[in-house]
C-alpha cells in the first residue's frame, strides 16, 4: 500500500484534514495514536512529542522526524536503546546530535 493513499489525498483536499477518513483511525491530540504498533512512525510537527517518559512506549521500528524536532535528545537515548532507528530528512540520525543550521539539505543539495 502506497504511504499517500489517492483517497486519503482527495479526502484531505475536500476536508481540509485527514481525520474522519473512511477506514483509518483517528486518535484524541495526545500520543496515543504514536503507541500503537507500526512500521513508521512519523510523529506529528510538535516540538518534543516524544520524551524520555513516553520513549519507551513508541513501538514502531523507524522514526521520521519530519519537522519540528518532535523527539528530545533524551528519547533519542532510549530510543536507540531500544535499537529503534531515527531518522531526520531522511538520513539515519547522528549518535550524539541533530544535524547542523548547516547541514546538507537532500532536497535541494544546499544548506538547509
Amino acid at each position: 500500500m502506497p504511504i499517500v493513499d489517492r483517497a486519503l489525498k482527495h479526502h484531505q483536499l475536500k476536508t481540509g484534514s485527514i481525520l474522519g477518513f473512511e477506514g483509518g483511525t483517528s486518535f484524541p491530540g495526545d500520543m496515543t495514536g504514536a503507541e500503537r504498533p507500526c512500521d513508521v512512525l512519523i510523529p506529528p510537527a510538535m516540538e518534543n512529542a516524544i520524551q524520555a517518559w513516553n520513549a519507551d512506549r513508541i513501538k514502531a521500528n523507524l522514526v521520521v522526524e519530519a519537522a519540528n524536532g518532535p523527539a528530545t535528545f533524551e528519547a533519542d537515548k532510549v530510543l536507540r536503546t531500544r535499537r529503534i532507528t531515527i531518522c531526520i530528512r531522511g538520513r539515519p540520525r547522528d549518535k550524539v546530535s541533530r544535524p547542523s543550521s548547516d547541514a546538507y539539505d537532500p532536497i535541494d543539495g544546499g544548506p538547509d
